[in-house]
């Protein structure tokens, strides 16, 4: 059977990709993979398996390194994603500019610095609040490579906790993001198994579903295939289409 793309999400369900394309973001000019290896703790070789998958997915861009020096030139690696400015400093902007903008209109002088914040009833700050609060209503909606990020994140959170279940059971669990299933080794139900099979095992792929329906994600429990080998089975999961992902409506 062919091999298939990696979605974005799939690929970003690595903590290490995710960490490499966070690098990337944060870098701000191209890197090669031994930087990037340095950073993250893992031979080169690795490194470059991880960044083929994150450029198949088309969350990194690769070009060649210009060289004014002999030598073999380098592959860089890029994330394609813009970096957006830090939450905190974008957070701490807003503030600045509803604060300037509120008490401009208000006529009002800003409270001392060492003054303690107490409430007040239509102060002028809590009014500038409010108005960063309908502010923040109003701002675009997250970017495509955003949504890509945070979808991606959803459906780690889904692997570790249906993981967490199942280790909870007794079983063993391996979690494959990129082949989108779960190895399950080491069945603890093994002698109720032969008495009757298709019920536990079905009880088993019901519990892996509910588990995932109630985390928001795109990740489904698709079917169980039975012992490949002796007390090994595989949850093969999917992925939901955006359109249906109660998530994102």
């Amino acid at each position: 059977m062919p091999s298939q793309p990696v979605s974005a999400h799939r690929a970003l369900a690595s903590d290490k990709r995710m960490a490499m394309v966070r690098m990337l973001q944060q870098a701000g000019r191209p890197l090669g993979a031994d930087e990037i290896a340095a950073e993250v703790g893992l031979h080169v070789n690795t490194v470059r398996e991880h960044l083929d998958r994150l450029i198949e997915s088309g969350l990194v861009t690769t070009e060649i390194e210009r060289r004014r020096t002999r030598g073999r030139p380098r592959i860089l690696y890029s994330s394609t994603g813009e970096l957006e400015e830090p939450g905190d400093a974008r957070a701490r902007d807003q503030l600045i500019r509803a604060l300037i903008a509120g008490y401009s209109t208000a006529g009002a002088t800003p409270p001392d610095a060492g003054r303690a914040c107490v409430p007040q009833p239509d102060a002028p700050a809590e009014r500038c609040g409010r108005a960063w609060a309908a502010q923040l209503a109003d701002q675009e909606p997250p970017s495509e490579h955003d949504a890509v990020v945070a979808r991606a994140e959803e459906a780690r959170q889904q692997l570790d906790e249906l993981r967490r279940h199942l280790e909870a059971l007794g079983f063993a669990p391996e979690a494959d993001p990129d082949a989108l299933k779960m190895h399950l080794h080491r069945c603890p139900f093994i002698d109720l198994v032969g008495q009757s099979s298709d019920v536990v095992c079905q009880v088993h792929l019901g519990l892996s579903r509910g588990v995932l329906e109630q985390h928001d994600g795109p990740i489904v429990a698709e079917w169980l295939e039975r012992f490949v080998e002796p007390h090994h089975c595989v949850l093969h999961l999917g992925e939901r289409a955006e359109d249906d992902d109660p998530a994102h409506p």
